[in-house]
């Protein structure tokens, strides 16, 4: 279950949750099975966070930084990730249907 201040942190926009991870770099993130439809995250910060089994649906991820992150059964429906950091990402079971990939890094974790 996602950790319910940083789920606030984040849902108030992408330049206060940078500050925010900027300030608290050793901090584990934990959003996973977030409800995030829709969201506009691009450019976020969320390297190393745990996003099992989150809802991303049609979120703009374009240019985050998702390196390393836990994306393990993640809804990625229709989600725009151009640009992201994916190396080391953890893709297993996730809904990447209609996804865009475009320019995305490589080292990703998908069975």
């Amino acid at each position: 279950m996602a950790n319910l201040e940083q789920l606030a942190i984040l849902k108030k926009g992408v330049t206060l949750w940078n500050k925010w991870r900027k300030e608290n770099p050793n901090t584990w993130i934990d959003l996973s099975e977030a409800s995030l439809p829709g969201a506009n995250l691009s450019r976020a910060n969320l390297q190393g966070a745990d996003l099992r089994n989150a809802n991303l649906f049609r979120a703009d991820l374009r240019r985050a930084n998702l390196w390393g992150d836990i994306l393990i059964g993640a809804n990625f429906l229709d989600t725009n990730l151009s640009g992201a950091d994916l190396r080391y990402a953890n893709l297993s079971g996730a809904n990447l249907d209609r996804a865009t990939l475009i320019e995305g890094s490589m080292g990703v974790a998908v069975n």
